[in-house]
């Protein structure tokens, strides 16, 4: 798929995946969701499993993400 289209499907700037495809830019968190739709696949696999502490947690800075 060409940027061109992948713009066109996701709704995401055609310079802006051009820019993260070279590496310039990292992708913010709804440019990334914007193409995990647009493509169907998980561009960052497991960060649907993250467990979120509550507010306020004093054990928030232990929190271990699933590998």
């Amino acid at each position: 798929m060409s940027a061109n289209e992948l713009a066109r499907r996701s709704g995401v700037n055609c310079q802006v995946i051009t820019n993260v495809l070279n590496g310039v830019v990292w992708a913010d968190i709804m440019t990334v969701a914007e193409l995990e739709g647009a493509l169907g696949v998980m561009l960052w696999p497991a960060h649907v499993k993250w467990e979120i502490p509550e507010a306020g947690d004093a054990d928030a800075a232990s929190v271990v993400l699933p590998e």
